[in-house]
């Protein structure tokens, strides 16, 4: 994914166009009591938040020598939601928590598709 800021998505199974743009991501420790980081995107004006396992992701990170970046979570959140989306696999929930298995499929993803971190 090129453009995790903004991007349109369609529905394989309804033809719906979604408008999807990037707000915010931070932790959401003190938030939601929860050790995750918490990518938060607009879909057509609604808030839906992705939550990636900051566990997970330091342990990619470390297998991979690569560095954890912001940009690196907000294309690993903006890729899930995408194929949610198109999907239509949990594309009503308001918040999407990843398991370990999926950060892990979506960074080899990230770092085969871009060379970057």
């Amino acid at each position: 994914m090129e453009d995790y800021r903004n991007f349109e998505v369609a529905s394989e199974a309804t033809e719906e166009r979604y408008k999807v743009e990037f707000r915010w991501l931070q932790t959401a420790i003190s938030l939601r009591h929860s050790d995750t980081v918490d990518v938060k995107f607009l879909v057509n004006g609604q808030g839906k938040i992705v939550a990636l396992p900051h566990a997970a992701l330091e342990e990619v990170c470390r297998k991979a020598s690569k560095p954890l970046k912001d940009g690196f979570c907000a294309r690993i959140a903006a890729r899930h939601l995408e194929e949610a989306l198109r999907t239509d696999w949990d594309a009503e929930m308001d918040l999407l928590t990843l398991t370990p298995a999926r950060v892990a499929e979506l960074a080899e993803q990230q770092w085969r598709g871009s060379g970057r971190g």
